[in-house]
């Protein structure tokens, strides 16, 4: 146990510089990921709600499924953007 103990805490203590060299990902997130999550999610919704026009439209239609289907969605993306606004605001 005194063993594993020692090479977790060392593992740890080696693995700090590399944290040090992370820097370069807050630049990455700012150019790339920042202005391309609003496309990628509009595209996701729009994919969605076309699979699901076959809840409004048609014989077996189910509106109260179809916007479920949709407000899940939109709240799973809400999850997402507050999960991702708040690790952006945590200071290191």
């Amino acid at each position: 146990m005194k063993r594993i103990l020692l090479l977790i805490s060392f593992s740890l203590l080696f693995s700090i510089p590399t944290w040090a060299q992370l820097s370069g990902l807050d630049r990455f997130e700012t150019q790339y990921l920042k202005p391309l999550f609003p496309v990628v999610a509009g595209i996701v919704f729009i994919i969605g709600a076309l699979l699901n026009l076959g809840h409004f439209f048609g014989e077996n239609r189910d509106i109260k499924k179809g916007v479920v289907n949709l407000i899940t969605y939109l709240g799973i993306l809400f999850l997402i953007v507050g999960i991702y606004a708040a690790i952006r605001s945590i200071n290191l």
